[in-house]
């Protein structure tokens, strides 16, 4: 018989099992890793409720492994369903997880996965999405921006002008070939994007130029260009006519600031002298 502190490790023992095995969250089984058959992974196959029940605590969950491990299950979970399932049901749910998962790698700065985990799927599985609804064109700048691939780049946007074709095409080109192989001054890139309006029409491809530091990276070249250019220029000139008004990143205008005299005139205007420099 055993004794009573052997039945109370017990009950906690059997307890703590029973909410694990209740909270799809925390159960740490995957299909990548599984050895046999596992209740929690087929019910997720199974049961659409399940599933949405899983994506609802990613949403509210704070700690990121959770988050990470929560969608690599609903990612398994997916591929397995588009293997044995012909209908189109799981499209829906399965276009909100990847969405989730590329927002989630953005914040994380996690390009590779970005790339292999989430465009690629989408660009095969989630033709919807991918063509229609603004990830197209974040692949192609993923390509030319982050793998530096520019061939790739520009057969996505071959590819994407037999499905439908728009002015963004071009836009995308030029972009590109600019960041790729400066085929014109790093400031055109600039007007490009005011002109294209992608940072409304196509947010996700944006967050992608920004987050991943290309637009710090054009901002650094402009000056560049600027300083061997000019004697001065004003600060103003400088932000609206080579920036186009996109605001100046910390790291370039702390160097600015710490490197270069800054003359402050009458008018509340300032000027930086590019051929006098701080002692």
């Amino acid at each position: 018989m055993s004794s009573p502190l052997e039945r109370r490790k017990l009950k906690f023992s059997n307890t703590k099992r029973d909410e694990i095995r209740d909270d799809l969250l925390k159960d740490v089984a995957l299909l990548s890793r599984s050895q046999g058959p596992n209740q929690q992974l087929e019910s997720l196959k199974t049961d659409a409720t399940k599933r949405e029940q899983l994506l609802n605590q990613i949403k509210v969950e704070t700690n990121d492994s959770n988050i990470e491990h929560g969608l690599r299950k609903l990612r398994e979970i997916i591929v397995s369903m588009i293997c044995d399932d012909n209908n189109d049901q799981w499209i829906p749910f399965a276009e909100n997880v990847y969405i989730m998962s590329f927002e989630f790698f953005l914040r994380r700065k996690e390009w590779g996965k970005i790339g292999g985990i989430v465009l690629e799927f989408i660009k095969d599985n989630l033709h919807d999405l991918f063509y229609e609804r603004g990830f197209l064109e974040v692949y192609i700048l993923y390509l030319s921006h982050l793998e530096h691939n520019l061939t790739k780049s520009i057969d996505m946007i071959s590819q994407g002008k037999n499905v439908r074709v728009n002015e963004t095409n071009n836009y995308l080109l030029r972009l590109s070939t600019i960041y790729c192989e400066e085929t014109a001054p790093p400031t055109i890139w600039f007007r490009i994007l005011q002109e294209s309006q992608l940072k409304e029409k196509y947010p996700q491809a944006y967050q992608l130029l920004e987050q991943s530091g290309k637009v710090t990276e054009m901002q650094g070249r402009c000056f560049n260009i600027v300083k061997m250019s000019y004697n001065q220029i004003s600060w103003q000139y400088l932000e609206e006519d080579w920036l186009l008004g996109i605001p100046m990143n910390e790291t370039l205008r702390s160097t600015i600031e710490n490197t270069y005299l800054i003359n402050k005139n009458s008018n509340g205007s300032r000027t930086i002298m590019l051929k006098k420099r701080k002692v």
